[in-house]
């Protein structure tokens, strides 16, 4: 029994430990997904061929459904409030809040920055039949976030 108990604790410990170990706040995976697009933005400066550029789109699909789930996760921490209330002119009008926007705002220009250069550098590769089925699955991620 003593074993069991043991067991059970050690369990419940492990899997709250792994809990923890995700990042803080959905304005860091933003961050930490705006970095990785980054490093894309730099990767699609040397394409040599078609499968580069395939390889390189499907980096850029995974990195933006990561700024798409924190998006998500921010937006789900203001949902409750309604628009023009008390409560989301007080949430408006506090630092923090202001904050968040600025940053928020920032780490989307950024990345909408990179999404331009990584297009401009991609035209060549565009009418490649694989290219072209990876643009069509980022665009509609893009139009759905």
């Amino acid at each position: 029994m003593k074993a069991r108990l043991i067991l059970i604790s050690t369990l419940l410990a492990g899997i709250l430990f792994m809990t923890g170990c995700g990042s803080e706040t959905p304005m860091q995976d933003m961050k930490d997904a705006s970095k990785e697009i980054d490093k894309i933005e730099k990767r699609s400066k040397d394409l040599k061929n078609k499968e580069e550029a395939f390889t390189l789109l499907r980096d850029l699909n995974n990195a933006m459904k990561d700024v798409r789930e924190a998006a998500l996760t921010l937006d789900d921490e203001y949902k409750n409030m309604k628009a023009g209330g008390e409560e989301f002119q007080k949430a408006k009008q506090s630092e923090d809040f202001k904050k968040t926007m600025k940053e928020f705002n920032k780490i989307n220009s950024d990345i909408d920055s990179s999404l331009s250069v990584i297009s401009k550098n991609l035209e060549p590769y565009k009418d490649d039949e694989e290219v072209k089925k990876m643009l069509e699955k980022l665009q509609t991620l893009l139009i759905s976030r």
